[in-house]
């Protein structure tokens, strides 16, 4: 299983990890209980479309609800778009 999680060089990785792991394990983004992550681990487009999400979720909301990595400033849509 790949997980693409290489942008945003100014949020080091070990910070965007932590943030993904600890929102996978929630089942919700941890600084915003209300939006939900899932991380399937088959390799259908649509659970690598759904570890995408997770990434960007984690990041979005790395600081507080929504105060985080904006999901423009990084690869994921293409990435996601790529998968059609």
């Amino acid at each position: 299983m790949c997980v693409v999680f290489s942008i945003v060089p100014f949020v080091n990785i070990h910070t965007r990890l932590q943030a993904l792991f600890r929102d996978v394990s929630l089942g919700h983004a941890a600084n915003n209980p209300t939006v939900k992550v899932s991380f399937p681990t088959g390799d259908s487009a649509q659970d690598k479309k759904a570890r995408i999400t997770a990434g960007t979720i984690a990041l979005q909301n790395l600081d507080g609800p929504g105060k985080g990595c904006p999901n423009v400033s990084t690869t994921f849509a293409a990435q996601s778009a790529a998968l059609n």
